[in-house]
């Protein structure tokens, strides 16, 4: 119970700290933010709730994965271009 406490105390100041932000923010920016959290919210139905005490992925190898991927796709999407323009 009083780990659910902490937890929601920690909540609540995380979107404090989010709402606070977010009135800085430009319009380019606070959508870029909402990608950001679009696509934790979709991680959620793959992976469930993000606990980065349990969770035994390892971060520094699915980022460098994650960058490979970008690649791939940022060249066949390049490829596809220069195919049409022939």
């Amino acid at each position: 119970m009083a780990r659910h406490i902490a937890n929601c105390a920690d909540s609540r100041r995380s979107l404090e700290g989010i709402r606070e932000l977010c009135t800085c923010l430009s319009g380019d920016e606070l959508r870029i933010l909402h990608v950001v959290a679009l696509r934790l919210w979709a991680g959620r139905s793959q992976y469930g709730k993000l606990h980065l005490q349990d969770d035994p992925r390892d971060w520094t190898q699915e980022a460098h994965f994650e960058a490979i991927d970008a690649a791939v796709y940022l060249a066949a999407a390049c490829l596809r271009k220069i195919d049409a323009m022939r």
